[in-house]
Order: structure tokens, then sequence, then C-alpha cells
């Protein structure tokens, strides 16, 4: 079959070392990734550890924040820990609150008879009323966002893609353009549409697999800098998607990830 033969072009010994030294350096430069800022990462997951074994996470960040601004013995890195990790520890604690006063509004807006409001807003309104109500349904957990954050926006993973999507298309046609294949196979009955298809099919494998192994570095060096990333925590959990309004875990996310970075490239 033709996509036999364009994947044993594709997928040999020297291309798959290839590879795989790419997904171990990249693992390196994540791991080894520090984010501009004043306390070192193992500060912050040493911070979220013992935040963890309270009951009440926000109400002993709170009280250990007083008391340490109390003694004035704060360090600047301290200082900008705790003004780092207030937004997160804010959404925990407030997020049951934020969704109610979205509800109140949203229904105000709806409801207002007298206001000169187009029937798009007053859908919109509804619908939003509607949307965030699914949320009272919503369990947040504790969770350090860190290593989630990190496993889905580092920047490096899309040039990674955008050049093994590259790389693989010149595999396929550099050796045949070189020997002047290319015009030959067009003459053929399967030259052309089965052909490009073969070549699209393999190309996509490869790829799929790529953004799967890219994906599994990004989250074992997020847990391993970071601490371990909870796969059964609601996505809400993290306050980078508190306007997102999804009601799934973080395991569906990322599947839901992987597929929309597959067919973007």
């Amino acid at each position: 079959m033709l996509w036999k033969l364009e994947w044993k072009k594709l997928i040999n010994k020297n291309n798959v070392l290839w590879f795989v030294l790419l997904i171990f350096f990249y693992g390196l430069i994540i791991y080894a990734y520090q984010p501009n800022m004043d306390y070192s990462v193992n500060e912050k997951k040493l911070l979220y550890e013992s935040l963890n074994k309270s009951e009440h996470p926000y109400e002993s960040f709170v009280t250990m924040k007083e008391q340490l601004y109390a003694t004035e013995d704060i360090t600047l890195s301290q200082l900008s820990l705790f003004q780092d990790i207030t937004k997160q520890l804010e959404h925990y604690d407030n997020y049951s609150q934020y969704v109610e006063t979205i509800k109140k509004n949203a229904k105000k807006s709806g409801m207002a008879i007298f206001a000169n409001r187009s029937e798009f807003d007053k859908a919109n309104a509804n619908k939003t009323y509607q949307d965030y109500c699914k949320m009272d349904e919503v369990e947040l957990s504790f969770v350090v966002p860190d290593g989630f954050e990190e496993s889905i926006v580092f920047p490096l993973m899309d040039f990674l893609l955008l050049m093994i999507s590259v790389m693989s298309v010149l595999v396929l046609l550099l050796k045949e353009k070189q020997n002047n294949m290319l015009l030959l196979y067009r003459t053929m009955k399967e030259g052309r549409s089965k052909l490009i298809i073969s070549k699209l099919s393999v190309i996509s494998v490869v790829l799929f697999i790529s953004v799967v192994g890219l994906v599994l570095v990004n989250i074992l060096c997020g847990s391993l800098k970071y601490g371990m990333i909870d796969f059964n925590a609601s996505i809400m959990s993290y306050s980078l998607f508190k306007e997102a309004c999804l009601n799934i875990d973080v395991k569906t996310f990322y599947l839901i990830f992987i597929l929309m970075k597959w067919f973007s490239y």
C-alpha cells in the first residue's frame, strides 16, 4: 500500500533517533526554565505543600502573611511569592461568590424591561445566566497552577511542531523531487490523489505522535518542578480559566488540547 511506502520513508532509525533526542532536549529546556521572579520554584512548591495540609488554605495563607508582616521580618522573595499566589488562592476561596455575582448581573440585564437593549443583548444575558448556573455544580480543588499552566502555554512547543511538520514534508518530497520522480508519479494511475492522501496521512500520524509526546513531556516536567498535576481537578480550579465556564476536569482538557493542537497543524 502507498501509505506503508510513505511511512517507511519518514520513519527510519535515524529519524526516530533525532525525534527522541529532540524530545529529550526539549524536556531539559522546560525543566531548566525558570520564570522571571524574585523567588525560587522550590520555595513556591513548599509553600503550596504546607497550605495543602490545611482544611482552609486561603485562611491559613492570610494568617501566615499577617504573622510575617507583624514581625517585619519578611524578605523581598517572600513578599513577591505572596503577591504571586494571592490571585490563585482568592480564586479558590471566592469562586462561588464570583459565579453568583455573574448570575445576578446577567439576570438583571436580561430582565431590564425599560432598558434600550436589543434582542441579541437579552439573549446573550440569558445565555450567560444559563451557562453560569451549570457552574453551581463545580467543586474546586486546591491546586498548584504553575505546572499545569506552563504545560499548555510554553511557546517552544508550537515552534517544534511547526518544525516537525515542515521537516516531514521535506523528507517525503525532497528525494522524489531531486530524482524527478514527481513528474513520473503524476502520470501513473495512483500517482496523484492516492499518493497525496498517503503522504498527508503519514504526516498527520507523525504530528499526532509529536503532539502527544511534547504534551507528556510538558506534564512530566511541570509535575517535577511544581508538584503533581491533579488530573481529576476541575479546570475551573485554575484562575487562568476563571471566565471560561467549562465544567470539565484536567484530563479531559488535555485530551481536547491535544486534538486542537493536532488539527491546527
